[in-house]
């Protein structure tokens, strides 16, 4: 796996815009729901802040990205507040409240101990390999061995709680949210 540098925001930001369709998390964030333009729009101004604490990542054939990074990591507070500007400038006020409230309802049920947390999982939609989703699974976790850390992540997609579960993780928690299920999902290494 590589890791992603701010040249890399475009491509990273087309693939998580195409395999982010139809997904309930984001749909919920627009109004009048999502479309192409309005998701890459919003990867690409949340791409910067996760480049600058090293949590992107990419496979060789940069058809497989993962966000994961270590819980509890400090965020440059101008870059943490440079990125809040553009999400409620990009959102609006009430989308942005909707979403915070949504993100720490979740972060409430999230365990409260040290862990890796696996934020974005997503493979190119015109992949037809398994390469990309095996680099990342063997990334992530190689990462929490090496770490001695749990990983934590959430799906609101039935096949993705599915492939989780295929790869050792385990459902802690089901939440009901405006979007729909919630699980929260956790593997040790």
């Amino acid at each position: 796996m590589l890791e992603a540098t701010k040249q890399d925001i475009s491509w990273i930001a087309d693939l998580l815009a195409r395999a982010y369709d139809n997904n309930p998390t984001i749909e919920s964030l627009f109004a009048k729901g999502s479309d192409y333009e309005k998701r890459f729009r919003l990867f690409s101004l949340m791409l910067p802040e996760l480049i600058s604490i090293r949590s992107v990542y990419y496979d060789e054939s940069k058809k497989g990205v993962a966000v994961i990074y270590e819980s509890g990591q400090k965020k440059p507070f101008g870059i943490k507040l440079k990125t809040k500007a553009r999400l409620v400038s990009f959102l609006g006020v009430d989308l942005s409240r909707k979403a915070l409230k949504v993100r720490r309802r979740i972060d409430k049920h999230r365990k409260q101990r040290p862990h890796l947390y696996f934020w974005i999982l997503a493979i190119d939609p015109n992949n037809k390999g398994l390469e990309p989703i095996q680099a990342i699974r063997d990334f992530s976790f190689s990462l929490s061995a090496k770490q001695r850390l749990p990983i934590y992540a959430e799906t609101p997609l039935p096949r993705t709680k599915a492939l989780y579960q295929r790869y050792g993780f385990r459902c802690y928690k089901e939440l009901d949210l405006p979007a729909g299920k919630l699980w929260m999902m956790e593997r040790y290494a």
